[in-house]
């Protein structure tokens, strides 16, 4: 047995040795050609990082349009003060979150300030006029709005739950040479620890009114719900006012998708193989072309290293060789959905799934992903300015 385990370390530590070096090949490939397979440890080890290896991938950044389409022309944009909110706290901390709403490096909305106290002296408008539509309208051209947000907000509500859970411990067994721990246990005694729940919540209520129109553009209910829980041996309580910002930055984050383009990243998959059958089976249509295979496999060790560029340069070099993969056609693809060209990653992806021998999901899921995306572009071409 000792020899045994000895004979493993120094095989593990070979194998931690080339870890860098596997990190730059194609997956399996250089594993395979570099590992002692007939060490029966190693050969389970060695299955173990096969399960786990799989196509590299890239995760990319796009625009995706305002969830609302009819803030696709909003420019300027009044708040006026928000029902419940007694103090301005929360009206203020709306004007401030549009004003500061940023849109490919530079402010998407001019924020025009309204004078509580000045409008309704001027107008004469109630606090109950500040939701109709009428009212809108003249106190948006009023200010020089185009769109006026207005609704109602409901502080955070705090609420805790009590409840208890159960554990155990060892009383009697085997102890350690120590002993302070045991190694073994015959006997165990059960009891209860306290615990608790904070859960806080808000609310707010909003619309957009168009001003010249008087047209109500969008309206509606945000809810905002932050927890935490902790056990009197785990954890302690969390501080009420960090939980209540918690609660409202789920709301305003829900707020920045409805009213203006937001970013989103998406993690699009490399294919590294033309079988159906995966990682058990990676065939490679080309594989007796060993200028295509090389460059596809080069492509597949240099996107596996963030060298996005230079990958898709040896998948179009392997295309050149061999036209007939679709393993090299669906990266093609993920070259050009990169670089936002939709139009071209969907030809690409559907030249994939007819090369298939069997649908591939990978493909599927892009192909789909793809043509989503590119109506996503369309819309977001006419939101921005």
């Amino acid at each position: 047995m000792a020899a045994l385990w000895r004979s493993w370390r120094a095989n593990f530590a070979f194998f931690v040795a080339r870890k860098k070096l596997w990190s730059q090949h194609y997956c399996g490939v250089y594993i395979l050609s570099q590992a002692r397979p007939h060490h029966p440890l190693i050969v389970v080890l060695i299955t173990g990082f096969l399960a786990a290896c799989g196509a590299p991938s890239v995760t990319t950044t796009m625009l995706l349009p305002a969830k609302q389409p009819s803030m696709a022309e909003a420019k300027r944009i009044g708040v006026s003060p928000l029902k419940g909110d007694g103090g301005g706290l929360y009206t203020a901390r709306l004007q401030s979150f549009i004003a500061n709403i940023q849109v490919q490096d530079a402010p998407y909305f001019t924020l025009v300030d309204i004078d509580r106290e000045a409008v309704l002296r001027e107008q004469r408008f109630s606090d109950s006029a500040l939701a109709d539509a009428k009212t809108a309208i003249d106190l948006g051209r009023l200010v020089a709005a185009d769109t006026l947000l207005s609704g109602a907000v409901r502080t955070p509500q705090y609420n805790k739950t009590r409840s208890v859970q159960e554990r155990e411990e060892c009383v009697e067994g085997t102890k350690s040479t120590y002993g302070d721990t045991y190694v073994t246990c015959e006997k165990y005694k059960k009891y209860v620890v306290p615990c608790a729940t904070q859960t806080m919540r808000f609310t707010m209520s909003l619309r957009a009114t168009k001003v010249s129109t008087g047209t109500v553009g969008f309206i509606k209910d945000y809810d905002g719900t932050a927890s935490h829980s902790y056990c009197a041996d785990t954890g302690v309580a969390r501080d009420k006012t960090a939980l209540g910002d918690a609660a409202v930055e789920q709301v305003f984050g829900q707020i920045r998708q409805d009213v203006a383009p937001y970013p989103v990243s998406f993690t699009i998959a490399f294919l590294d193989y033309d079988a159906k059958n995966g990682i058990a089976g990676k065939e490679l249509f080309f594989a007796d072309n060993g200028g295509a295979k090389a460059a596809f496999e080069a492509g597949l060790k240099l996107a596996g290293q963030q060298n996005t560029a230079a990958a898709c340069a040896q998948f179009r070099n392997a295309a050149s060789q061999f036209n007939g993969s679709p393993a090299i056609m669906h990266n093609l693809g993920v070259c050009a959905e990169i670089d936002g060209n939709f139009d071209k990653a969907i030809t690409f992806y559907r030249q994939s799934a007819t090369l298939a021998p069997s649908p591939i999901a990978v493909t599927a899921d892009a192909l789909a992903r793809a043509t989503r995306n590119r109506a996503s572009t369309a819309a977001l071409e006419a939101q921005l300015r």
